[in-house]
């Protein structure tokens, strides 16, 4: 998926384009209880970081792969980290009318008031699992395994 625009009339511009997005790596990364606080820490030197769950966060890595420096500060006594950058696809949705394809098929208020830039929820569309961040104004990184992704 190179990107791909819904077609506009004639002398428009298109309205939603669909882009996958490269990155340089994503982990999963868990706290176990009680290390929430130093996980958080850790966490707060990273542009992407999208929570899951209670101590749950997934990262992604622009231009650098997060893993091994997420490996390496945070011991096994503090939390997890694994790998997901090969299990997940990332695809950009962007354009004026973004927000009212996607909530054709997503349970999220994609109101910019209820969901600003930066906000992140895990939905799904059409029964596969994704992850959903307001990457701007008019712009949505999509998440999720690769095998939904085709």
């Amino acid at each position: 998926l190179a990107a791909a625009a819904v077609a506009a009339p004639t002398g428009r511009e298109a309205q939603v384009i669909l882009r996958e997005v490269h990155h340089g790596g994503m982990a999963l990364v868990a706290a176990w209880p009680g290390t929430l606080e130093r996980v958080e820490a850790v966490l707060a030197d990273y542009d992407c970081v999208m929570a899951l769950a209670p101590g749950r966060f997934m990262v992604v890595g622009w231009q650098v792969d997060p893993v091994p420096a997420l490996a390496a500060a945070l011991d096994i006594d503090t939390g997890t980290v694994t790998d997901i950058g090969h299990a997940r696809a990332a695809i950009r949705v962007s354009g004026p009318r973004a927000a009212d394809v996607l909530q054709k098929g997503l349970a999220i208020d994609l109101d910019p008031a209820a969901f600003p830039p930066g906000a992140s929820a895990q939905s799904a569309i059409h029964h596969g699992g994704v992850v959903v961040r307001r990457g701007g104004e008019d712009a949505f990184e999509l998440y999720c395994f690769r095998g939904l992704a085709l």
